[in-house]
């Protein structure tokens, strides 16, 4: 179960995607906002150039997309899993394809880090959670 939830934890963090929905609909919009804050903040941290910028672009575009796929799929935890890891890949290759060597170092600590934080506050949670029920068995 912790995988699963490190995977898409994972998969949220990458793309740093906060999804919005309404009425189960994430908007063309919100994707394209998402694609555009994500740009725009790796833009600032990497010093990227304009094609860099536009290739980035399309890469976290193409995750908010990935996202809303897996949002609305009609799949098991394993196989959303599954979708995640194989897309994860992906991008990954592409970045680095698209950045420089000192670029895309960089762009993995500052993955970590989001990583990293994201793992901190889902152990926080389960932690909580657990308490919480122990509480009550009390």
């Amino acid at each position: 179960m912790r995988i699963i939830i490190a995977s898409m934890a994972l998969l949220f963090a990458s793309a740093s995607l906060t999804v919005i929905a309404q009425d189960n609909k994430v908007t063309q919009q919100t994707v394209t906002e998402e694609a555009q804050m994500n740009t725009d903040r790796l833009t600032k941290a990497l010093d990227l150039n304009e094609d860099q910028k536009a290739k980035v672009y399309r890469q976290y575009y193409a995750a908010a997309e990935n996202t809303k796929k897996m949002l609305k799929a009609d799949a098991t935890n394993a196989e959303k899993e599954a979708m995640s890891k194989k897309y994860m890949a992906g991008k990954e290759q592409d970045f680095k394809t698209i950045l420089t060597d000192e670029q895309y170092q960089k762009y993995l600590k500052i993955k970590d880090q989001k990583y990293d934080a994201v793992e901190k506050t889902s152990k926080q949670r389960v932690n909580k959670v657990d308490q919480q029920r122990e509480e009550k068995q009390d």
